[in-house]
This record gives C-alpha cells, structure tokens and sequence, in this order.
C-alpha cells in the first residue's frame, strides 16, 4: 500500500480530476476490497463502475468506465473512491488480509471438487453471468481443437 495517499491520487488524477472527486464522496457505494484491489459504484451523471489497485507493477493504479476514464484517464470517481479508502485506512490491511483468506478458502474448496461437480459449477457460472460466458467463448475459440 505504499504510495496510497492523497498526494499519489492528485498527481494521478491532476488539479480539476482531484477537486472534481472530492465532491463525489457521497456518491460512492458498494465498496469491495481484495488483497490488491478496491472496487465500489460511483453514481454520477449516471452508475461508474471503478477498481483501483493497489499494489501494481506501477504502484498505484485505476480504471473506470466513464467515459473519461475509458480513455485510460484517472477520473474524478476514481479519485472519490481513493479518497473513501483513505478515510478508513485503518481497517485496511484487516480487510485486505480477510480478502486474502477468502480467496485460499475458495481456491482449497475448489481444489476439493471433482471434475464433473467444477464442470457443473462453470455450466450454471456461464449460465448466470454474460461476461464469464463471453470470456470463456473467447478462449474455447483460441484454444487448439
């Protein structure tokens, strides 16, 4: 989490980027933290989705898909989230550690499941969700035959 501070959101973001955002921290709602990322809605003119990361190859990093932030910019939801995280970095690294934990439960429970109960689980996952089911298409198209 080093470089996660007020100062590395405004130089990322810029001067107009950063003012903008500290009048989004009302806006921001759903916040999920993994061991290296934060994600949350930032509702503006419409529902932004954004992720900052943590702890990058370059540090500090974001992405949102505004239409500002969609051109790789660090836009003012970006900036919002950032500030709502560093609002309560005290409970930071706890949360972080149990993202971490959840996530080896997982893959240990996962470990444990037979091939035909995961070939089950991805058929209802690619059933429910577009995006899995759309990446999975994508490699299954790659892949040789």
């Amino acid at each position: 989490m080093e470089g996660f501070t007020e100062s590395a959101l405004r130089a990322l973001a810029g001067s107009r980027s950063f003012e903008r955002g500290l009048g989004y921290l009302d806006a921001v709602s759903g916040v999920e933290v993994d061991a290296s990322w934060v994600t949350a809605s930032v509702h503006g003119t419409e529902r932004y989705e954004v992720e900052l990361t943590l702890d990058g190859p370059g540090g500090l990093s974001g992405e949102c898909d505004c239409p500002y932030g969609m051109e790789g910019n660090f836009c003012k939801h970006l900036v919002a989230l950032g500030l709502t995280v560093l609002a309560q970095r005290e409970s930071l690294p706890r949360q972080r550690k149990a993202a971490q934990d959840r996530a080896q439960d997982l893959d240990g429970w996962l470990s444990n499941l037979s091939k035909d109960e995961l070939l089950a689980l991805m058929r209802e996952q690619v059933g429910e969700d577009r995006q899995l089911r759309r990446r999975l298409e994508l490699r299954a198209t790659a892949a040789p035959s």
